[in-house]
């Protein structure tokens, strides 16, 4: 929604679930956290922002696409909208560089969170890539052609070792014996993240 006034804004903020679950149950599947001295004595008020954004106009909804990082690892990507476009799996090898070289300059080592997921836009002539939104690595994000389960699976091109062998990570779905037996040339090997479509059968259409 463009909004041109302020009562355009409330209007907006009235009728969105997304912020009152901001407000209400903003940290619901949070690990608490032990509050410093000072914390404790000032109680744990969260200061809220306003934030406008841009609007791109004219945003067609077929080359906007979620993309999906664990541990700072662009791990997949898949289109936000559930159409299928003739047009799409031909521009991958267009699109997929450019969503990692944006990812690499602006958000890899500067976001706070090491899992996350966002969205971006990317018009034609497909030369920048729009920040559309950030979203928490949660199950309230919604995996659209993916599952959380089959994300959590997915194969991490840094494995994530644990103190306690044969367990399988949360993170990664491999066990740290089979991320540890491969050999110097599978970990030199280029990671390339899986960019799913909408296929012109498929259900999800």
């Amino acid at each position: 929604m463009e909004c041109r006034s302020p009562n355009d804004i409330y209007l907006l903020l009235k009728s969105s679930d997304f912020i009152t679950h901001d407000l209400e149950q903003a940290f619901d599947g949070c690990e608490p956290q032990a509050p410093s001295n000072s914390e404790a004595k000032e109680g744990t008020e969260v200061p809220y922002h306003l934030v406008l954004r841009k609007t791109i106009p004219a945003i067609a909804p077929s080359l906007e696409f979620r993309c999906f990082i664990r541990r700072r690892t662009l791990l997949c990507i898949c289109q936000r909208d559930l159409n299928y476009y003739d047009f799409l799996p031909a521009s991958i090898p267009t699109l997929r560089p450019l969503i990692q070289t944006f990812f690499d300059e602006h958000l890899k080592d500067s976001f706070e969170d090491e899992d996350f997921v966002f969205d971006v836009y990317i018009p034609p002539p497909h030369r920048r890539v729009w920040l559309i939104d950030i979203n928490p690595w949660a199950p309230r994000t919604d995996p659209l052609l993916f599952s959380w389960l089959e994300i959590l699976r997915l194969r991490d091109p840094f494995p994530h070792t644990s103190s306690e062998p044969g367990l399988i990570g949360m993170g990664n779905g491999v066990t740290p014996n089979e991320s540890s037996s491969g050999d110097e040339e599978e970990e030199e090997e280029i990671f390339t993240p899986e960019f799913r479509l909408v296929g012109r059968n498929d259900p999800e259409a």
